[in-house]
């Protein structure tokens, strides 16, 4: 379960991939963690239109090409309204049937999954959606031999998996249109080997060799057996802003290239770029330790810069900053 955990974290920062073959290698990554499954199919989504759901690319391993067919069919008829509740920033994890149940909605009829997939002969995929405020992320999408419901310790791990795919994701995405700069350069033994615009910060530099070697002890046999415990020491982003991918050299040397990735909510308000992020998760329901985690920051930090936001914004409550987020999001 470790291994397998950390090889799909890895695949999740292959950037020389074309969508399809990522796609198609992280599906089959994720059918090695899905249980009462073979196959899994990933696919690219883009909800930013706010006309529903379409899907840019896809790749699949393990599954049929029927319940590709279906996967795709079925997003081509999602609703705005449920393009919001399935498809919203953030984190989704769990099976169709626990989501279906958790947002209080009958179990779909007409052309949506028990016309489409359970009409396969599937009677439950287990689904992971990872998205970022722009509406734009990516999903998991496996089919299940019977329902099940998901320990907290899947689920757990599934969620560390999302942000690893989400900045994956996002990174790709940057690099494509011409943003997400390498600013930093780590080789194997934790040395700043190059280091360009924000990263030239000593503080900074200290970060990133620290999480290199948090890196390094994640996957080392002599490090934590569980893979939920081993993802714990690798954060999502690294002080928030940047996503360490590694890469060898035909010597055999090994480096952490450090690329500008942070993810924010743009918000026509004046908040800082780190107000920004964190307001965009907490927006979400998220708690400050899961913001931490994802941002690569302290708890402490977190909740520094929750208080300025909130002021700035001029609230009180997590609540209302919810109510913002979701106002802010749709402009």
């Amino acid at each position: 379960m470790k291994q397998a955990g950390i090889r799909l974290t890895q695949l999740a920062y292959r950037l020389e991939m074309s969508d399809f073959e990522w796609c198609s290698t992280v599906a089959g990554a994720a059918a090695e963690l899905t249980p009462e499954s073979t196959g899994a199919m990933v696919y690219t989504f883009d909800t930013s239109a706010g006309t529903g759901v379409q899907i840019p690319s896809w790749g699949s391993l393990g599954v049929t090409e029927e319940f590709v067919a279906a996967t795709i069919e079925l997003n081509r008829h999602t609703t705005v309204a449920e393009a919001e509740v399935f498809y919203r920033p953030g984190i989704l994890c769990g099976t169709v049937s626990e989501q279906l149940t958790a947002t209080g909605q009958p179990r779909p009829e007409g052309n949506t999954y028990d016309a489409t997939v359970a009409g396969l002969g599937i009677p439950d995929s287990f689904g992971l959606t990872a998205s970022d405020p722009d509406g734009r992320g990516i999903v998991v999408n496996a089919p299940l031999s019977a329902s099940i419901r998901l320990d907290t310790r899947t689920r757990r791990l599934w969620s560390r998996l999302a942000v690893h795919l989400q900045a994956g994701f996002r990174l790709r995405r940057n690099l494509r249109q011409g943003r997400g700069r390498l600013e930093a350069v780590v080789d194997s033994e934790g040395r700043i080997v190059d280091a360009y615009g924000g990263a030239q910060d000593p503080d900074v530099r200290e970060h990133l060799v620290q999480a290199a070697r948090s890196i390094d002890r994640a996957r080392s046999t002599r490090g934590p057996d569980n893979a939920g415990d081993a993802l714990a020491l690798w954060e999502g982003l690294v002080d928030g802003r940047w996503s360490l991918v590694e890469q060898f050299e035909r010597d055999g040397r090994r480096y952490f290239l450090a690329y500008d990735n942070p993810r924010t909510l743009k918000d026509p308000r004046a908040l800082t770029p780190r107000e920004k992020q964190v307001v965009g998760h907490i927006g979400q329901g998220t708690s400050n330790k899961w913001t931490a985690y994802q941002l690569g920051i302290s708890e402490g930090t977190v909740a520094k810069l929750l208080e300025r936001a909130l002021h700035k914004l001029g609230i009180t409550t997590r609540h209302e900053l919810v109510w913002i987020y979701t106002t802010l999001r749709r402009r």
